[in-house]
């Protein structure tokens, strides 16, 4: 007869030698395992010990009385860690429970403590825990058949508005904003526009303008669009209409119609004063010694020459030695009480050229100081012509008309043309302030290199850079 029996211990060897003990030498081993014994139901706490299951196939021999003694005597001689198996027999189908087989072990009384406290531990933590009580989940209402009808409800909008769209006729997509400096760019117009686009864009035209011309030459005649020569014609009708200009100097009635005799002005007469302003650098002194001359050697006028720049020396210099040249009065003006009396001194000329200190258009306490010298009061109108170089960027001439704007000047003059090839914020500026030009500086030159705005010349200058391309 089979007959399997189980051993608890701490670990293989004592578990073996309990059973050799029991058993004897003929014992076959059939399997061991580690359980845990002792602790709150068999989970929580307890000592992790070796089970091993033996089996043998007689009845075994009966054990000696003396073993046993042994075996008692030894495991009550001390409380020490290591304590003799508890010894369970079973048949091998039944079920063994741990804490049967750790309740038959015998203890000493320092690990029954140990246990004890162990087992009401973790009994007051599963009462913990089972008087926790989760929070039901709550009960969502389903709400499928609503969102599907607002998702069709949607879809039938979006049909409906989609048809409406397709039923309008679609204007025609005019793409006029240039692309940024340096990247690349495709073909947006017909080919003979395209090339009309380009020449703005290189000619640097502000992007308002070049839309607005690109939009006017789009409503030509399609025969013209297909004709380069027609179409660059077009293109200058309509550069010409933008430019606007204005006529030299004009004098005064009065002072035309003065009487040659005698040296004494005519009653209430007046000269003509023009006052000339803009940034450091520009050249406003040498643009207001080309007109002195022109106007003396050429028109036979009498002119006069003034000057409130006392920031610099060169400059008072410099405008005195234009004077002598000239054969013209000249005088420096230090505060704004001496502006009047000066003028009044001079009443017999035609015309009187002020030369101002060139201001900063960033620093409005100085065109605000300028401002003092240009108006006097007493009815004395003086027109104020703004300078500008041609070769600084056309977000610096903006800057510099919207702050010179402070001294209400009436028209424009640029300098330096000679040393730009690109006329586009020339005639952009001027059309965006609706000022307009009435000179064109282009050299150093005094008196020749100056000349009357005219809108053919400037335009030719630019359709003309095209075909040099």
């Amino acid at each position: 007869m089979s007959l399997s029996k189980f051993y608890v211990a701490p670990n293989y060897f004592e578990a073996l030698k309990s059973a050799k003990a029991e058993l004897g030498e003929d014992l076959l081993i059939v399997n061991q395992r580690k359980v845990k014994v002792g602790g709150f139901l068999g989970l929580f706490g307890g000592r992790v010990m070796v089970e091993l299951e033996v089996r043998v196939e007689d009845d075994p021999p009966p054990v000696k009385k003396s073993a046993r003694a042994r075996t008692g005597s030894n495991s009550s001689a001390g409380a020490g860690p290591k304590t003799n198996p508890a010894v369970i027999s079973r048949q091998s189908n039944e079920f063994i429970d741990p804490r049967s087989v750790y309740s038959q072990v015998k203890q000493p009384q320092q690990a029954e403590a140990v246990v004890r406290a162990d087992y009401q531990q973790n009994a007051e933590a599963l009462a913990a825990a089972q008087s926790f009580q989760p929070r039901p989940a709550p009960v969502r209402e389903d709400n499928t058949d609503r969102l599907m009808d607002m998702v069709r409800t949607m879809q039938q909008q979006l049909d409906t508005l989609t048809s409406k769209m397709a039923k309008q006729p679609q204007p025609q997509q005019i793409i006029v904003s240039p692309p940024p400096s340096g990247a690349s760019r495709g073909a947006i117009y017909p080919p003979n526009l395209q090339r009309v686009y380009d020449l703005l864009y290189r000619a640097e035209f502000c992007e308002p303008l070049i839309n607005k011309i690109m939009i006017d030459m789009q409503n030509i005649p399609e025969a013209s669009k297909d004709d380069w020569e027609k179409l660059k014609e077009h293109l200058r009708i309509k550069l010409v209409g933008l430019f606007k200009t204005a006529p030299q100097i004009s004098l005064n009635e009065e002072a035309e119609g003065r009487e040659t005799a005698g040296d004494a002005p005519a009653a209430g007469k007046m000269p003509k004063l023009v006052a000339f302003v803009g940034t450091t650098g520009v050249g406003k002194t040498t643009t207001l010694a080309k007109i002195a001359t022109n106007l003396v050697l050429r028109a036979k006028k009498k002119a006069m020459l003034l000057t409130i720049d006392t920031y610099r020396v060169a400059a008072t210099h410099q405008i005195s030695t234009y004077a002598d040249i000239i054969g013209v009065p000249f005088e420096i003006i230090y505060k704004e009480s001496d502006f009047l009396p000066c003028i009044m001194k001079h009443r017999d000329v035609d015309v009187i050229l002020i030369d101002t200190a060139g201001r900063s258009q960033r620093n409005n306490l100085e065109v605000l100081e300028l401002r003092k010298f240009l108006y006097p009061g007493n009815n004395i109108d003086i027109e104020i012509f703004l300078v500008i170089s041609s070769t600084i960027k056309y977000r610096d001439m903006q800057d510099i008309i919207k702050n010179f704007g402070k001294v209400n000047f009436n028209k424009l003059i640029f300098t330096k043309t000679d040393e730009t090839t690109t006329w586009g914020p020339i005639l952009s500026l001027a059309s965006e302030a609706d000022k307009p030009i009435i000179y064109i500086s282009n050299g150093q030159n005094v008196p020749d290199d100056i000349m009357p705005a005219e809108a053919n010349y400037v335009v030719k200058k630019i359709i003309d850079n095209e075909d040099l391309i």
